[in-house]
């Protein structure tokens, strides 16, 4: 009896598999099961050092690694950091979606979708600011209702917030055609959720730090994201572009500033005990280049 033989084209493909899979073992574990994950992401960040003025000088661009532990503690006689995220710089095209399928539902998406929410006086809403490099201080708040990323008029709501890692998140599916969800984080596929009918959910949980994309695979116009932490010290910024963080224990921080067309921006910043460091950012354009962050107190 003859043996079966290899044809070319599967002895390649074995071959492709093999060296792919030892190109991701070489850089970091597969993200299939996250909490097994154990090393730290390089996140690239433009960063700015506080000049005694107020003003800010920038820094070249560096791979700084976050710190995905945090130790909660009793902060006595902490500070409060408060300020407004602003941005100066040319205001891009919104996206305008291309709706090609289930037009009784999609239909109802806004013809068109703003990059950056800025008000009149350049004051920017839906920003996520937070204390970068912080590693202890007070526990989250009790928390109620799980946080929901609900399906409605084939857009992702709400399009940008912020969870706790390992917190259950209810995905919700309250249209009435077909929706799937894809969470990926860097290059990596968190999960994947086909739901066909409306009123579907489903709970899934994130479990590393950083920064989520969601899409649709059945609209690709639909997209939004998930910023998950470690620790109580994020906000996003209200829609005159204010923040807040209170009971911070004192010290120097790296304060970062999120928003999706401009990616991240990063600032020094001192607390005091017992004061409050009242911040005004400035965010540049990703083109203008380090040189032009800005912050001033």
């Amino acid at each position: 009896m003859t043996k079966p033989r290899l044809s070319l084209v599967t002895a390649l493909t074995i071959c492709l598999l093999a060296g792919y899979e030892s190109f991701l073992s070489a850089d970091e574990p597969r993200p299939a099961n996250p909490a097994s994950e154990k090393q730290d992401h390089p996140s690239i960040l433009l960063a700015a050092v506080t000049s005694q003025d107020g003003a800010a000088t920038a820094s070249s661009r560096r791979s700084r690694r976050r710190p995905t532990s945090y130790k909660v503690m009793e902060v006595k006689n902490g500070g409060t950091i408060s300020g407004v995220v602003k941005y100066q710089g040319e205001i891009p095209p919104p996206k305008k979606p291309q709706i090609v399928k289930d037009h009784e539902t999609c239909g109802h998406h806004p013809s068109e979708v703003p990059l950056i929410n800025v008000d009149k006086d350049g004051r920017v809403a839906e920003a996520v600011v937070f204390l970068a490099d912080i590693a202890e201080g007070k526990d989250f708040p009790k928390s109620g209702a799980p946080p929901i990323i609900d399906q409605k008029a084939c857009q992702f709501h709400p399009h940008v917030q912020v969870v706790r890692a390992r917190q259950p998140v209810e995905i919700v599916n309250s249209d009435p055609v077909a929706h799937n969800i894809n969470a990926s984080q860097r290059i990596y596929t968190l999960f994947n959720i086909l739901q066909p009918q409306q009123n579907m959910r489903a709970t899934q949980q994130f479990d590393r730090p950083g920064l989520v994309n969601l899409r649709c695979n059945v609209h690709d116009w639909m997209q939004a994201y998930v910023h998950v932490v470690v620790h109580p010290y994020v906000v996003i910024t209200a829609e005159d572009g204010t923040f807040k963080f209170d009971d911070v224990p004192a010290g120097k921080y790296e304060l970062a500033v999120w928003q999706e067309f401009l990616d991240e921006q990063t600032f020094d910043v001192e607390v005091k005990p017992g004061e409050t460091s009242t911040l005004n950012l400035t965010l540049k354009p990703k083109a203008a280049g380090a040189s032009d962050t800005k912050a001033s107190h």
